[in-house]
This record gives C-alpha cells, structure tokens and sequence, in this order.
C-alpha cells in the first residue's frame, strides 16, 4: 500500500501499524471514489466492520470481492509517498467479479473470485 507522506492517512496507518487491503467488485466505482476524496472520514457512508483479525482496523462489508488483514511489516519512504509492506495475518475471498480500473473507467474481470479461500 502507498500513501502520500502529508496525508493524514500515512500518519494513522503508522501509528495503528496494522491496516486492510481490499480488491473491489466490479460494481466498486462508488466506493473507489469516497477512498479517492480527502475528507474527515474516509469511510463516511460506507457500511464497514472492524477486522476479526488485526484489532481497529475497519473492514468494508459490501462492494468487496476480496480483502486482507495485515500488520505493518515495514515502512519505506519513496520520494513523497511512503509504501507500507504488510504481512497478511487474513485473507477473506467472496465469490463476486473485482473490478480492473484501466483507463479511466472500470471494468469487471471476466471471472468470479473463488468462494471460501482463506489465508
């Protein structure tokens, strides 16, 4: 994961040293978009649960095909982002098709993830 080094987000992942990665469905414009602004909440309006695995950290309950749990593992600081490497503690798979954002627009992969793969 990146985040730029002024964000706000940045400095709550490296506190928290944990965070979730999700793969969108293919109907994840929406959701893509509230990630994309820069206000208060970035999970304002979004129906979300805290992980099972990795304590506060929030995990989205719809528009998700698939999502991992991860603990920071190790922060590098690329010219004015940083990349967060994790390491996945849970990985949850929903059989629904994930979004490929090419473009400018999105679009669904042909296939569907598989039900029930877990880490």
């Amino acid at each position: 994961m990146c985040a730029g080094n002024a964000s706000r987000t940045l400095l709550a992942l490296l506190l928290r040293g944990a965070f979730a990665v999700r793969l969108l469905a293919e109907d994840g414009e929406r959701v893509a978009g509230v990630f994309a602004g820069r206000g208060p909440d970035t999970f304002q309006g979004l129906p979300w649960r805290p992980a099972r695995t990795v304590p506060g950290v929030p995990v989205l309950e719809e528009g998700v095909p698939a999502h991992t749990e991860c603990t920071l593992a190790r922060s590098v600081e690329v010219a004015d982002h940083t990349l967060l490497v994790g390491r996945t503690e849970s990985l949850r798979v929903h059989p629904r098709r994930p979004a490929l954002h090419q473009r400018g627009s999105f679009r669904a992969w042909p296939h569907a993830a598989e039900e029930g793969v877990r880490a």
